[in-house]
């Protein structure tokens, strides 16, 4: 979760301050980030209660307007029972729009229908969410791009391993083929040792009969 202020950001279910997130992000966190941030993803979100500030109200009306109209609202400021909620500043102007309408006397039907055709209040931001906005836009264009380096450094390093497994293949099955010529060449040897072993029998044998027929030298 990135920490601008009082605006917030999720991000792996930890916090982070704007000083320490560059330093303390989990890339897989971020990879995680971005697919899951649905609507509010690269935008400042607020808090209930400073988001009905803006919006000129208390934070009971605020999630009570939230509660009556959730259809009109963003998945961060209606989220799941237990998950914490935060507002984006469509989200506020939303808030404005249905207590102007209220105070105009409009009843919960002519309010919906407001809503759907578009109408809401224009509030414009202070000078310190305007400087939070882009502090938060460059945040995030930081660490997509070391999110960018991370895939492109993870690819090369799956490129290594798949050519180093090449590698240990072709190593393999050249220790096979000499292992096979090393037992041929075995095989080999051993035979003519057999070979010359029966020579040299036969010519100690003939020698032998040739000094006994007188036939030596």
């Amino acid at each position: 979760m990135f920490a601008h202020r009082d605006r917030q950001f999720y991000l792996s279910g930890e916090i982070f301050t704007q000083s320490a997130a560059i330093r303390n992000f989990s890339i897989p966190g971020i990879l995680a980030y971005y697919p899951a941030c649905g609507q509010t993803c690269g935008m400042t979100t607020y808090p209930v209660g400073k988001a009905a500030k803006l919006a000129g109200i208390g934070p009971t009306t605020a999630r009570d307007y939230l509660r009556a109209y959730p259809e009109h609202f963003s998945e961060g400021a209606t989220p799941p029972s237990g998950s914490r909620r935060v507002l984006t500043w469509q989200d506020i102007e939303t808030l404005a729009t249905i207590k102007q309408l209220r105070q105009q006397g409009n009843k919960d039907e002519s309010i919906r229908a407001s809503l759907a055709t578009g109408e809401r209040e224009s509030i414009q931001p202070h000078a310190e969410d305007t400087d939070a906005t882009g502090q938060t836009t460059a945040l995030v264009a930081q660490l997509s791009a070391a999110a960018a380096r991370w895939e492109a450094s993870a690819g090369t390093i799956a490129e290594e391993r798949d050519y180093l497994r090449q590698q240990l293949a072709t190593a393999q099955s050249d220790i096979l083929a000499a292992e096979i010529a090393r037992q041929a060449a075995e095989t080999e040897l051993k035979i003519l040792r057999e070979v010359t072993e029966q020579n040299n029998a036969q010519g100690e044998k003939l020698g032998w009969w040739d000094r006994f027929l007188g036939r030596g030298g």
